[in-house]
């Protein structure tokens, strides 16, 4: 981008007056999504070298034997027949499926 950088007075001197220089420079929005970008890349580093993902990872792994044992024993309360028990893969299966078509369900609100 082209423009003024700067803008001198001069009072006294040969050459009394206004000196402007111009000059081309990189826009600053430009410059400063440039500075934010170089910063993400390194938190995102940092993050990797602190095992972050690692750490979501086995948080979802906690996440998903809580939920499996909770629904067990919600299944093991309702003292379905053996018939029903064995329908209970195919059916959550299909409901996951659909959900999954659906789109992420949407969070309560708290």
């Amino acid at each position: 981008m082209w423009g003024m950088t700067s803008e001198v007075e001069r009072q006294r001197g040969e050459f009394p007056g206004v000196d402007t220089t111009y000059s081309a420079a990189v826009n600053g929005w430009v410059r400063l999504y440039g500075e934010e970008r170089d910063r993400l890349l390194k938190m995102c580093d940092l993050a990797a070298r602190m095992g972050v993902e690692e750490r979501l990872v086995t948080l979802a792994e906690v996440q998903t034997k809580i939920m499996y044992e909770a629904m067990n024993r919600a299944l093991d309360a309702l003292e379905l027949t053996a018939a029903q028990r064995a329908r209970v893969p195919d059916v959550m299966a299909g409901l996951l499926r659909g959900m999954a078509a659906e789109g992420r369900p949407e969070l309560p609100a708290a």
